[in-house]
Formats: structure tokens, sequence, C-alpha cells
């Protein structure tokens, strides 16, 4: 299945449905009707497992600005790499919450997020990330994780994931 969203074009082949989750046409199967929860950009539902997708594309000047930033270095209470993390942080507990009620987590869940940054960037959100996200069961009393994998990737490290080498491609169109 081959679908472009996002300004990415995904080739799943063996993927059951590929569409954007975040939709806002009102005319679209795939329409939220609750614009307070956030959701990530696309679905991919796979034989034996949900991917959640979140794309995010910087340009040079915002990248430049994100590595110079210390957390507590900021007199404001705006941090641009905190906002960033909670965003993604957001869009994966919204969209967890859409999906129970959509009665579909009945699979594993892989959270990708799509990020035109370098390695170190990519590595300080993946951190960030993976402290807020439990990525196992933390308590004996959970009976199944939330997520089975976090993965932060850009479009070349996609190429090079063994997690995703196996759903398919992604290329920025």
């Amino acid at each position: 299945m081959v679908k472009e969203i996002e300004g990415y074009r995904f080739d799943i082949p063996q993927a059951l449905q590929v569409y954007k989750f975040d939709e806002t046409n009102n005319n679209s199967p795939f329409f939220h009707g609750v614009s307070v929860l956030k959701a990530v950009d696309v679905m991919i539902e796979m034989p034996r497992c949900y991917v959640w997708v979140e794309v995010k594309c910087y340009d040079d000047e915002s990248i430049a600005q994100l590595k110079e930033e210390r957390e507590q270095s900021k007199q404001n209470k705006y941090h641009t790499k905190s906002w960033l993390r909670n965003n993604l942080l957001h869009k994966y507990r919204d969209t967890f919450l859409y999906r129970y009620a959509e009665n579909k987590l009945d699979k594993p869940i892989v959270y990708v997020c799509l990020l035109n940054f370098d390695k170190a960037l990519k590595s300080y959100f993946r951190g960030e990330l993976q402290r807020y996200i439990p990525c196992d069961r933390p308590s004996k009393r959970w009976k199944k994780s939330i997520i089975d994998a976090l993965i932060v990737v850009d479009e070349n490290d996609w190429k090079h994931n063994p997690k995703l080498q196996e759903l398919g491609s992604c290329v920025k169109v």
C-alpha cells in the first residue's frame, strides 16, 4: 500500500491500512470529531501491530536554535525542546485515548517519531520520550504494555532500522 502523507511517501506492502490519522476533513471516514485531543500524523495497521508515525520537519534555523538551547538556560518558561518533547508525548497519549475509544488497542504499538534532526538531537528526544512513555510494564499490576517500541528516526535512519525495514519504505516527496 502506497500513500503520500505529510510530505512523505509511505510504501508499506503488507499494510492493512495506511492513512492520515489527524484528519481535519469532517467528510473523511478517519475524521475524529474531537479537536481538544492531539493525534499522530500517520496510522499504519499491520497484521501484527499498529505503527503510529508523527512527522516533524524543521527548517535549518529552527534546528540550530534547538541545538543551542540549554533546557534550564532560558529566563522565560518557554523552551523549544520542552515544547517539542511535550508535543510528541501528548500526540502519543492522546492517540492512545482515541484508539482506546475506537477499541483498536488489540495489537502491539510501535511509535515512530520521524524527525529531520541530526543524530545528537534524535538521541536527545529518544531519551526524553523514553523517560515519559513507559516502554515496558513498570508494575506487576500492569497486564499489558502501553507501547511495544519507541523509534526516533530521520528518513535515512528508516532505511537502516530493522523494525522499520520490515514494514517498507518512507521517502520524502
